[in-house]
């Protein structure tokens, strides 16, 4: 995650594009490890950030 915050930083964009295909990629792996369905993060983002009324 680090070198894609780096690459944000120096305003590169192929790098930053690179770097977060790594970040996804793991992400992606990490999830499939712990039997986590991409909905399932999907359905919490939509909740955590849900307008207040």
């Amino acid at each position: 995650a680090i070198e894609t915050v780096i690459a944000a930083k120096n305003r590169d964009k192929n790098e930053i594009i690179n770097e977060t295909s790594d970040l996804l990629y793991h992400l992606f792996v990490m999830l499939a490890e712990q039997d986590i369905e991409l909905n399932e993060v999907v359905e919490n983002l939509a909740k955590r950030h849900k307008p207040k009324s």
